[in-house]
């Protein structure tokens, strides 16, 4: 059974420093899997935005 954790702050409210700290951290200390997974997600995510942004030709 998986614990609840109660948070005041959602994954995608993380600043990317803030980020990589919690990713980094839940692998050296082995945390649920399921939450290294959602972490991974954001952290692709915010990336493939990045560059979508950089990429993105004006009007």
């Amino acid at each position: 059974m998986m614990q609840s954790i109660k948070s005041n702050c959602a994954i995608t409210e993380l600043t990317d420093e803030s980020l990589v700290f919690a990713y980094e951290n839940a692998r050296k200390k082995n945390l649920d899997l399921h939450f290294i997974q959602l972490l991974e997600e954001e952290i692709v995510k915010r990336q493939i935005d990045t560059l979508l942004q950089s990429t993105k030709i004006p009007n």
